[in-house]
């Protein structure tokens, strides 16, 4: 996970990544890694990859009904659980991710149904980081101007 996570620095690999499958291993991985190291990474590969708005709504389409656990909005909701059961480092890139996702309009329906606006919230509070916080607000912003 580390190294998907080192490729997805870069926008080339980015693409790859979703057009070969990565992203839905990610996604797959997200729900059964019990390691918190491998977490952060599969949060950390999915933020990376969310940073590039050419993706974006790509990301979300992924079948949200999957049986394989391959949803990316999946993925995040349960990788952004609130400490204890989640790291606080792997909650902030998954909400990271989550808030990339919502700067994009034809994502605000799925990220609205989906359950994503309360991660958003939670890290949209004064006591986190405020690189971490902006990005919350912002989405949260885009979401509910539209």
């Amino acid at each position: 996970c580390n190294a998907m996570a080192n490729l997805a620095l870069k926008e080339e690999f980015q693409f790859k990544i979703v057009q070969e499958g990565g992203l839905r291993r990610l996604n797959q991985l997200a729900s059964k890694a019990k390691a918190s190291d491998v977490k952060f990474f599969v949060a950390l590969a999915i933020a990376r990859i969310a940073h590039n708005p050419h993706l974006r709504t790509q990301m979300v389409a992924l079948p949200e009904d999957d049986a394989t656990g391959s949803s990316t909005l999946r993925a995040l909701l349960h990788l952004s659980r609130p400490p204890p059961e989640t790291p606080k480092r792997v909650q902030r890139q998954a909400v990271e991710a989550l808030a990339l996702l919502s700067l994009e309009p034809p994502n605000h329906a799925k990220i609205v149904r989906s359950g994503a606006l309360l991660p958003l919230i939670r890290q949209a509070r004064l006591e986190t980081p405020v690189e971490f916080r902006t990005s919350a607000l912002r989405a949260l912003f885009s979401v509910f101007s539209s």
